[in-house]
């Protein structure tokens, strides 16, 4: 059964959801009144150099700085102008972040300029990406550019590849030249919102249909896929006829909220996002006191933790956390069941466009990992979304 792509208004924000198998699987906000930057690609100018902090203060705006980390062979110097991509906004009392490696993303590869080789995202790293990328690209007309294959690029064929790669490059070159010709600050290109990047991300590239409620956003959305190079049809349904409905997809927005969900088939998962990562448990709660009555304690165990790295997958997407996140699953012994069940989280895994590590299960049963942090939290978009109503 294909996912279902849904997009509607709601309190002034424009809502991208997809759901699968009767789950939400995928969500993104997208406000009224601007959308998020991360992504976006500046022209800034060196302000102050601080070598005990690695970093550089940039101005990338008229009105806002942000810190870029000293390094690289390129020496930074006050009032120097940069290229550099914004990572992160700045958040209370966080400047915003920006890095001079620029990368530019397509729907199946991920173009780095200035580092060459070919690699491939963690999580499908196994399918011999990188091998194939290395036969495909490595021409003349890209010495001085690597690339990083997506987990998309597994189902595209050569010609797809190909071109994609031939576009990444023209828009990277339209950026130098764009940078060339110009004062600093100012912006060279905008990050992708959250419509951009689910009509990147979610939607098939054989076609797929998207669930709209009214002409006005059902023609935004076949825009925006015509310039995602995203193939949609879309369908305008009323609000009565949606399946799900919105209360439905609201309800699961808030069990995503919730520190503590319900593992399917048995056992709990909590959730503690702190500054520095994200912890979480897997509590067999009273799923453990059946074990023997479906077999070994050990295999009911594995079962349970199988199902909570599929449900671990899903739910660091649809919260957007991103990295450093440590497991601790409920103890195994078996060095099969530890394989396998790491395993199991790599394959849960590569649904998800962002690129994610993961580690090896340690001797006290923790599976680390880093997903890539990109855009706001689901929680953020929540309160950015409550604000802009209340404003609105």
């Amino acid at each position: 059964m294909s996912p279902r792509l849904l997009i509607y208004r709601q309190d002034g924000a424009l809502r991208c959801a997809e759901w699968e198998r009767d789950r939400l699987t995928a969500y993104g906000t997208l406000l009224s009144r601007g959308a998020a930057r991360a992504g976006a690609v500046y022209l800034a100018r060196v302000a102050r150099i601080d070598r005990a902090l690695g970093a550089a203060f940039v101005q990338f705006t008229d009105t806002e700085t942000g810190m870029v980390p000293l390094g690289g062979s390129l020496k930074l110097t006050e009032g120097r102008n940069i290229v550099a991509q914004l990572r992160r906004e700045a958040r209370g009392d966080k400047l915003a972040k920006l890095s001079r490696a620029v990368v530019l993303t397509g729907r199946h590869l991920e173009l780095r300029p200035g580092r060459p080789g070919m690699t491939s995202y963690p999580q499908v790293a196994g399918k011999v990406l990188a091998q194939r990328l290395e036969r495909l690209l490595v021409r003349d007309e890209t010495p001085s550019h690597g690339f990083a294959a997506r987990p998309a690029a597994a189902d595209a064929d050569d010609a797809t590849l190909r071109a994609e790669a031939a576009a990444l490059i023209r828009q990277w070159e339209a950026i130098l030249r764009d940078a060339a010709d110009g004062p600093a600050p100012r912006l060279l290109t905008s990050g992708l919102d959250a419509l951009d990047l689910f009509l990147r991300d979610r939607a098939p590239s054989d076609g797929t249909s998207i669930l709209c409620i009214d002409r006005t956003t059902a023609t935004q959305v076949e825009q925006r896929a015509a310039y995602a190079e995203a193939r949609v049809e879309v369908d305008i349904k009323s609000v009565p006829d949606w399946l799900p409905s919105i209360a439905e997809i609201e309800e699961a927005l808030l069990e995503a909220l919730e520190p503590s969900i319900e593992i399917p088939g048995g056992g709990v998962l909590h959730f503690d996002k702190g500054q520095a990562l994200t912890a979480i448990d897997v509590d067999a709660a009273d799923a453990a006191a059946r074990a023997g009555k479906a077999g070994s304690a050990e295999d009911r165990r594995f079962v349970i933790n199988r199902a909570a790295a599929r449900e671990i997958a899903r739910q660091l997407r649809l919260r957007n956390l991103g990295g450093p996140i440590v497991i601790d699953f409920i103890g195994l012994r078996r060095p099969e069941h530890r394989r396998a069940l790491v395993a199991s989280l790599r394959e849960a895994c590569l649904a998800d466009p962002q690129p994610c590590q993961i580690l090896e299960m340690s001797a006290l049963g923790l599976v680390e990992m880093i997903r890539q942090p990109f855009g706001p939290t689901l929680a953020e978009q929540r309160r950015g979304a409550a604000s802009s109503a209340r404003t609105g």
